[in-house]
């Protein structure tokens, strides 16, 4: 963790015990939850688009789309089914350190995800939020991933540049298209698959696609920790201001060297928390005035 480089380990859920290990397969979870919604994506107003489990279910096994629907919720199905979920996997020992879960889940950015995909679902070539790092342990099935390095540019992570009309930027057509033409121009990446019982480490930063090669059930986290906590303040006070106040505050009160920490490097960078947290809340002031709404709570 320390040298910000990726890994992959294997037998955790074995070793560690986990209830999930044999029994989140993707049959069972989905009969034994068939009635219970789970989010397996967004509307056009990001309003979070729901799917029972059986009816799920069925559409995995009917579908035939280059893009299949992806089930990936951080409710983790919400209420008593969350709790059951919550508690048949742990958080790795190789990753003690939830520095977020400082301030309470009240207002914490999504940070863990349960996730069932069928084959050829995947994600888009992206970094992951707030320069967080993650951990990623399969249960059930094969993903493919490739990595690129954190230096890497955006448009040639993204691939915009080699991209011919009618091209796609979802997980197939990343690997099938738009992979061997990065290639052939010299670019550098790390392309490896992941087996059932396995956990990736994926430091902040680090650009990565995932496709899934069969039906898959994994659970992934993402967090802070005292090997990236400053890459992930300088982040978080600038994308979640109203919240990250909330954390530094909290930071006082349970580390307050981690709080000292993040004030300090406020100074050194001239970064002006309360002037953002203002603008942000005048922001959000005009925002539900247009909506015809009364003004939002500060924070």
């Amino acid at each position: 963790e320390k040298p910000g480089l990726p890994c992959v380990i294997a037998g955790i859920p074995e070793d560690e015990g986990w209830p999930a290990w044999g029994k989140w397969t993707v049959d069972r979870l989905l009969q034994r939850f068939a009635a219970v919604p789970f989010k397996v994506g967004k509307s056009d107003d990001g309003s979070p688009i729901r799917l029972r489990c059986d009816h799920f279910e069925q559409y995995m096994r009917s579908q035939a789309d280059d893009s299949p629907l992806y089930m990936f919720d951080n409710k983790f199905g919400s209420g008593d089914v969350r709790e059951q979920l919550l508690h048949e996997y742990r958080v790795p020992r190789f990753f003690p350190d939830d520095y977020m879960a400082l301030s309470g889940e009240d207002g914490r950015p999504p940070y863990r995800w349960i996730a069932v995909g069928p084959k050829r679902s995947g994600t888009v070539m992206h970094q992951d939020p707030l320069n967080t790092s993650a951990w990623n342990t399969l249960l059930s099935g094969r993903k493919r991933w490739v990595l690129l390095r954190p230096d890497t540019p955006k448009h040639i992570a993204k691939a915009k540049h080699v991209m011919k009309e009618g091209d796609d930027d979802e997980a197939v057509n990343v690997f099938l298209d738009l992979l061997p033409r990065l290639r052939e121009q010299g670019v550098k990446m790390a392309e490896f698959v992941q087996y059932p019982g396995e956990t990736i480490f994926l430091p902040g930063g680090w650009w990565h696609c995932v496709i899934n090669i069969d039906d898959t059930v994994a659970v992934t986290q993402n967090y802070a920790g005292r090997h990236n906590f400053p890459f992930i303040w300088r982040s978080a006070r600038t994308e979640r201001p109203c919240w990250s106040q909330r954390w530094m505050k909290a930071m006082g009160v349970k580390i307050p060297e981690l709080a000292e920490q993040a004030r300090r490097m406020n100074e050194e960078d001239k970064f002006e928390m309360d002037v953002l947290l203002r603008k942000n809340v005048e922001r959000r002031v005009l925002r539900r005035k247009r909506r015809g709404g009364g003004a939002p709570r500060e924070g």
